[in-house]
């Protein structure tokens, strides 16, 4: 049984005349990188989510309008176009969905520790989404089949288009091999104080007071500070809340309240014995004292800015970061459209 399944989008052109996928151009580019993170000490089993190229060797020969989708969709067996699209407007034609419930059968079966998906279509396959830059170098469970653990990264044809993606891909491959020791999903486990009354509060602000250093971070929306988080440790982390969108005046506090817990943030903030570490601290820092006055002292390293500093040429979001360094889940993709919504 294969430790890890790899799927690539559909055959390349050397891929039809040597009966073999991944054996092409981009295919040594694939096989040279699992070399170098050791991902090839794995039992490796490569699978298409599409048996056929198209002509153009683009997906999009393939999609049909959601309106044509939906007519078509009875005339294969499906009551209703069953699959999101997998780029705006675009949608896989009914007759080739046969061959994506057929890879996911065949995945169901063989039970694999890990699958890697490569490209934005065959991350669509697996996960049913195709949002490629939000989902890679994250260990995601498939919607479509339980229990199963699935990392999306690029494909090779992007590295060729565009070489500075070659060192994320790795990074998303070094962690793949790392996740195909064991098929379970492992998030870090934490705790999350949350305040409800003053005496909350109070209680935060002595266990933060008791600590050398902290990291802070920051919330706004509409030129308003929403919630001010502390973590004193890698799992164990107070949240602040100021706004709530629960409640029809967005107030977490009664206006008393409010006030004591800015109060008891502006003494967290201000207190230079306090080490602290942030994200993007320019911003938090310069929002904390334009809002409320609160001069953040003690402030001794930005995450953002090492990181830039030791890989200047890679992206520098916290969504990325996230990706590359932790084995969270990809939670910009946790909040649907409505804002007031969380999935």
């Amino acid at each position: 049984m294969a430790d890890i399944i790899v799927v690539t989008e559909f055959p390349g052109k050397t891929d039809l005349a040597t009966g073999h996928l991944l054996s092409g151009a981009t295919g040594r580019i694939f096989w040279e990188l699992a070399e170098e993170v050791g991902l090839t000490k794995h039992n490796i089993s490569v699978l298409p989510v599409i048996s056929s190229r198209p002509g153009s060797g683009k997906i999009e020969d393939f999609c049909i309008c959601k309106k044509d989708a939906e007519r078509e969709a009875p005339l294969w067996g499906y009551p209703s176009y069953p699959r999101t699209f997998i780029k705006t407007g675009k949608y896989l034609h009914p007759r080739l969905l046969k061959e994506v419930d057929r890879l996911i059968e065949t995945i169901s079966s063989l039970r694999p520790n890990l699958v890697i998906c490569l490209g934005s279509f065959a991350t669509w396959a697996l996960l049913d989404n195709s949002k490629l830059t939000s989902l890679r170098g994250t260990a995601t469970e498939s919607p479509l089949i339980p229990g199963l653990k699935v990392i999306p990264t690029f494909h090779p044809v992007t590295i060729i288009r565009e070489w500075s993606q070659r060192v994320i891909a790795g990074a998303d491959l070094m962690k793949a091999t790392r996740e195909a020791e064991f098929p379970e999903i492992v998030r870090p486990k934490r705790t999350v104080y949350v305040p409800e009354t003053r005496e909350d509060l109070d209680w935060i602000e002595k266990m933060l007071f008791a600590s050398s250093r902290l990291t802070l971070d920051i919330e706004t929306k509409n030129n308003q500070i929403t919630c001010v988080g502390f973590a004193t440790s890698p799992s164990e982390a107070y949240c602040i809340p100021i706004t709530d969108g629960r409640k029809p005046d967005w107030n977490y506090w009664s206006c008393a309240d409010e006030v004591h817990a800015i109060k008891m943030l502006k003494r967290i903030c201000e207190e230079p014995r306090i080490k602290k570490g942030l994200q993007n601290g320019v911003y938090d820092i310069q929002y904390l004292w334009w809002i409320w006055g609160i001069k953040t002292m003690g402030f001794t390293d930005d995450s953002l800015i090492m990181h830039h500093s030791l890989y200047s040429e890679l992206p520098k979001s916290l969504g990325f970061m996230g990706s590359v360094y932790t084995n969270e889940a990809s939670w910009k993709l946790m909040r649907k459209w409505e804002e007031k919504e969380v999935k």
